[in-house]
């Protein structure tokens, strides 16, 4: 919560004593508000009492160093489009700040697309102190048939050498009636352009991936970017397994793990029953929900998808 870009807070309290909306603002003005249970308790955690804001909080013993976000946007364009299968495109980018790129498995970033009549997303003025915080809020004072659309991903890969950045996009739905995303994707083309928000390395999150154990990785199709990095990550130690939720047997796509792990075996669950075996090389591969047997070792989980899913 420290590190949203937006907080809407319901309460006061809960149930009757709830449902209203008590505080809308960023963390740093939340710690300001006398009446939300929610901003006494962010206090504490950042070790801040009213009129001491997180980024210049009193000392305290047990307060945590938590930066506040300065994340990157840059406009990026398209330098290569491939159909993976037939709901899934692969796009590379080029852009400003990817020579510098970060990067750490399961790796998230935010793709703002253009509206109508763009020809690449309207992004407001970097503000004087280059405060991720206020970009936002500058963004979203754009008026709102100008403002681009705003969706969340996962970078399936980066390449140091060209500089570019790959993004898996799940096609949605027909056309007509898909998402702005969706419409974007299915008919990308070399030199289109979008801009990104992020990703920053205040959002990286350790993985415990030499952890001692089997480790279990689960999510829908949109879940495949973050899989896929994370397999390619694994040491030569890891043991894993991933249990991936796939439309048809048309979705399915090869799942290369490190060379040097080769014990990770990925599998899926299709709407309907039907057999499947252990891959090899690894593939994701449709399955029964009913029929898959849970593994027989203590797991680590992770798992990811749309919230639908999930």
């Amino acid at each position: 919560m420290a590190h949203a870009d937006w907080i809407t807070d319901l309460g006061p309290g809960a149930g009757d004593d709830g449902g209203r909306v008590v505080f809308t603002g960023t963390p740093r003005d939340l710690v300001e508000n006398g009446t939300s249970l929610t901003a006494r308790h962010l206090r504490e955690y950042l070790g801040a009492t009213p009129g001491h804001s997180p980024a210049d909080p009193p000392s305290a013993p047990h307060r945590k160093e938590i930066p506040m976000t300065v994340l990157p946007v840059a406009l990026v364009h398209v330098t290569g489009v491939r159909r993976l299968t037939p709901r899934m495109v692969r796009c590379t980018f080029a852009g400003d700040g990817l020579d510098t790129f970060p990067t750490w498995p399961d790796q998230q970033l935010k793709l703002l697309f253009p509206r109508p009549g763009q020809t690449a997303p309207r992004l407001p003025e970097a503000p004087a102190d280059d405060d991720g915080m206020r970009w936002y809020q500058a963004f979203l004072a754009l008026p709102e048939d100008e403002r681009p659309w705003m969706r969340s991903y996962t970078v399936r890969a980066y390449d140091p050498e060209r500089q570019w950045l790959t993004v898996d996009f799940v096609l949605h739905g027909a056309h007509e009636s898909a998402g702005p995303a969706t419409r974007w994707a299915a008919t990308a083309s070399v030199g289109d352009t979008l801009a990104r928000y992020g990703p920053s390395a205040v959002y990286a999150r350790p993985l415990p991936l030499d952890a001692p154990g089997p480790i279990l990785l689960a999510g829908d199709e949109t879940a495949l970017p973050a899989i896929g990095s994370l397999a390619e990550a694994l040491p030569a130690t890891a043991r894993a397994t991933a249990w991936i939720e796939i439309a048809d047997r048309a979705e399915e796509q090869p799942c290369r793990p490190a060379p040097t792990s080769p014990s990770t075996g990925c599998t899926g669950t299709a709407p309907r029953p039907v057999p499947t075996a252990p891959c090899s090389p690894p593939s994701v591969r449709p399955a029964s929900r009913r029929t898959r047997p849970w593994p027989g070792w203590p797991a680590r989980p992770a798992r990811s998808g749309r919230c639908g899913a999930i």
